[in-house]
């Protein structure tokens, strides 16, 4: 046969029917780029096609709302986790690839070089006698992280076939790249895929035709014909739906295998030995999650949950701290599949169950702060939890919603800061800037390494989780106040706060929102942001003085008279300081100390042009007025104004700021500083020019005239 044109040039048909497909997008050009090492010019023009297809996709998602920023607990580690599967060979369109897969929540893939090698599992010891065995640790820190985004259960090698060459030795080149993929990873057992990309436009064969020519690839390559598979350019949408069902139920099939040989080695320790059943049921349930059996990881879950709750540990000893961050781990998977099932009260039932549990598990009595923190991420991440459930959401009122649980994570978090700065302070270390990096540990919950545990253990020798006193606890105090130094105990409250206040405010719980924004007034008020707390406290107490919560009310004008004496606000600390005078009966030592504020706050004067101390007069109103006595009220300070009277006061008189002193009949037998309950202030307006004098007469007598 002649040859076909190739499709690098500007007559091929696949050019053609690209540029007919792009339609308004056909004008865009993608920038050219040289040949790198290696690199053919037909791996750039395929990388183009797909180039152009993500470009379609990226057009598509334009205007989605975007991902929260940081990737919070719940995310990383306690999600349902997704199949894993690895991308190597013609790495340029790798991006394509992924971001053009139909349904992304199905598969995770991850990119790889096409000589890159893949973890090697470690050697695991053969134990004989498991009465005498003592591991090392319940769950290794990275075992989730590293089977989520490092260890793939399937790999797809991925090789473009030259339409010009010979068919023989281009299968000869498929065969001795998959030898050597298999010879640099022979200790790893994951599915390999072969996924060959052609330009089905430039040949005129049948389908059977190429099945049957692919079937001799995969005997030659030592793969099985399943695992062969066609993807073209032309159909480009269609194929990577193919590709992604293929994957899909082949990584399944491989978590399968996996979850079995996890059982046979589960099944050959003994129940005595809880930390590992805790561990293999935990692998099970999270190998039984990977192939979408919901039930089964339920299951396993559960009877982690239950192993776990049975290793005896002393309640003031170190070893709380792990069997605390696996109990996190484990309870909040089962909480997870819990909820979306639709089982909103079995979930809820369970985070009770686990809150009362394990509170009494402080630990060592010097890191009680350590173990607030862990209660306020309990309820963080199960109001994270009850906030992006389908099933929560239908359930969800205003006597439980996730507000409750982000408002309890904050007053946890607030006994954790009182706590943590009693601490720091006692050891000195709150005045220290610790510069050294915590080492990371092997095992969750761990704070000692490796080599520091296998020397714990050589000293402690051999025995239960209710072993003696830990050697090297005071390392292990020493870490965790370094890491709880770093760490901004204020912005974490408020962040919980915040939280708290949106889920009350959807719910229109008012009463909880004025609760929750006076702690937020508080908390801003201890970093020092008076600005934000006089805001909160202003609208605060604008309910609360409407609605005469005078109990609640008393120490929020306190607060906010605090913020406007710091912040220099002349008007709003005279404010604050009569209406706490007028509306509540304080102590003799609490009102003298506001008539002392009173007396010297500053205050910007009628044009508001600058600042001056408050020398006004008191004048003195008389509570019952004799008959017939046209005296005027005297004032404390300054000459008497002339023609003011009890009835009918002549304000025109009074020069600048003047405090009338009006006493009750309940508090005229008060004494103290001598101001009674109801005082006011009395600002006079500036004097009007002659000219708008004389305008304002003319116009009343017009109006006079025309009525």
């Amino acid at each position: 046969d002649p040859p076909r044109p190739r499709p690098d040039s500007t007559d091929s048909p696949l050019v053609r029917s690209v540029e007919r497909g792009k339609g308004r997008f056909a004008p865009a050009r993608w920038p050219e780029r040289r040949p790198r090492g290696g690199e053919s010019r037909r791996s750039q023009d395929l990388a183009g096609v797909f180039a152009r297809t993500e470009s379609r996709s990226r057009k598509r998602a334009h205007g989605r709302p975007p991902r929260r920023g940081q990737e919070t607990m719940a995310d990383r580690l306690l999600h349902p986790p997704v199949p894993l599967c690895a991308l190597v060979g013609l790495h340029e369109i790798h991006p394509a690839i992924i971001n053009n897969m139909p349904k992304a929540k199905r598969l995770r893939l991850s990119s790889h070089q096409l000589h890159e090698t893949f973890p090697k599992p470690k050697e695991k010891a053969d134990v004989k006698d498991w009465d005498s065995f003592r591991p090392k640790g319940i769950l290794k820190s990275n075992w989730v992280d590293k089977h989520r985004t490092h260890i793939p259960a399937v790999v797809c090698l991925l090789y473009e076939w030259d339409e010009g060459k010979d068919w023989t030795a281009q299968t000869g080149t498929v065969a001795s790249i998959v030898q050597s993929f298999r010879l640099r990873n022979s200790l790893r057992n994951f599915e390999l895929v072969v996924v060959i990309v052609r330009h089905r436009n430039a040949l005129e064969e049948n389908e059977s035709a190429l099945e049957d020519k692919h079937r001799s690839i995969a005997k030659d390559a030592g793969v099985a014909s399943r695992n062969i598979l066609l993807v073209t350019t032309t159909d480009l949408k269609s194929s990577l739906k193919k590709l992604e069902d293929h994957l899909h139920s082949a990584a399944c099939r491989k978590y399968r295998e996996t979850y079995k040989r996890v059982k046979k080695l589960k099944d050959k320790v003994p129940r005595s030995v809880k930390p590992m059943q805790v561990r293999y049921h935990f692998k099970m349930g999270f190998y039984a999650e990977l192939y979408n059996d919901q039930y089964v990881a339920l299951s396993h879950y559960s009877s982690s949950y239950s192993y776990l709750n049975q290793i005896k540990i002393p309640k003031d000893s170190d070893r709380v701290l792990e069997v605390k961050a696996v109990a996190e781990v484990v309870v909040f998977k089962i909480i997870y599949l819990l909820l979306h099932m639709n089982r909103v009260s079995d979930g809820l039932v369970q985070f009770r169950h686990h809150i009362n549990f394990y509170r009494g598990h402080v630990g060592v009595p010097s890191l009680a702060f350590h173990h607030y923190a862990w209660l306020s991420d309990q309820y963080r991440t199960f109001g994270e939890f009850w906030e992006e459930a389908p099933s929560a959401q239908r359930h969800s009122s205003k006597m439980q919603n996730s507000g409750y649980f982000y408002q309890s994570a904050a007053e946890y978090a607030a006994r954790r800061k009182a706590l943590a700065q009693e601490a720091l302070d006692a050891t000195g270390m709150g005045k220290l800037q610790p510069t050294g990096e915590i080492p990371t540990p092997e095992y969750l919950g761990h704070v000692l390494t490796e080599a520091e545990q296998t020397l714990r253990a050589s000293n402690e020798g051999r025995g239960s989780y209710a072993g003696r006193e830990p050697i090297q606890q005071h390392v292990i105090v020493q870490r965790i106040l370094m890491a709880e130094s770093k760490h901004d105990h204020s912005e974490g409250i408020l962040v919980l706060l915040t939280r708290a206040y949106e889920n009350f405010k959807k719910q229109r719980c008012s009463r909880m929102i004025l609760h929750v924004a006076s702690h937020m007034a508080a908390e801003y008020l201890s970093t020092g942001n008076r600005t934000m707390a006089k805001r909160f406290f202003d609208r605060i107490a604008r309910t609360y003085r409407k609605e005469g919560w005078n109990t609640i009310l008393l120490g929020i004008l306190q607060n906010a008279l605090a913020c406007a004496q710091s912040r220099g606000l002349g008007r709003e600390t005279v404010d604050y300081t009569l209406d706490l005078l007028r509306s509540f009966s304080l102590p003799i030592a609490e009102r003298q100390r506001l008539s002392a504020i009173l007396a010297n706050v500053r205050v910007e004067d009628s044009c508001g042009t600058s600042d001056k101390l408050l020398k006004c007069p008191v004048v003195s109103i008389p509570s019952e007025p004799k008959a017939g006595d046209a005296s005027a009220p005297t004032a404390s300070t300054g000459e008497q104004p002339p023609g003011a009277f009890v009835a009918n006061l002549d304000l025109g008189k009074l020069d600048g700021i003047s405090l009338f002193r009006i006493p009750n009949a309940a508090s005229a037998g008060h004494s103290g500083d001598g101001l009674s309950c109801r005082a006011r202030f009395f600002v006079p307006a500036p004097a009007e020019p002659p000219q708008a004098q004389a305008q304002t007469q003319a116009q009343t007598q017009a109006q006079a005239q025309t009525q």
